[in-house]
């Protein structure tokens, strides 16, 4: 039961960062669907391209990459450890000892590094296969 908890934690905290993150860029005039929350990978990809083409590579990197791939995978999974050390009954999982707040600020950084990869790459793949071939 407890798993159910977790997992709940997390899924909910990685949907709502999300909403709140299309919410916040609505008002600097980025208009993405909301349903973007909730869409998995090739559906989510042709809303992005189609609200953030216009915006150029930067902004599709930074929203696509950081504010939606990076931020929210972060906040899961420190909602799934915050849950799971809540509800552990030995005691023995501690997470706010200096030894895994530094260990969460690596793996964000790392999270980042990835997300900007793969959002570069999206961008690239994009526009490489939607460019006219001579």
């Amino acid at each position: 039961m407890v798993w159910v908890a977790v997992i709940s934690g997390c899924l909910g905290a990685v949907v709502l960062w999300e909403l709140a993150v299309i919410v916040g860029l609505r008002l600097f005039d980025i208009k993405l669907p909301l349903s973007i929350a909730i869409h998995i990978y090739p559906r989510r990809q042709r809303e992005m391209f189609a609200g953030l083409k216009e915006k150029g590579e930067d902004t599709f990197v930074f929203i696509s990459g950081v504010l939606l791939w990076a931020c929210p995978l972060f906040i899961g999974v420190t909602a799934y450890d915050l849950i799971f050390s809540i509800f552990d009954p030995s005691g023995s999982h501690p997470a706010h000892a200096l030894d895994r707040i530094v260990g969460s600020i690596v793996v964000f950084m790392f999270m980042i590094a990835c997300g900007i990869w793969t959002a570069s790459r999206e961008w690239n793949k994009y526009f490489h296969d939607s460019s006219p071939r001579s």
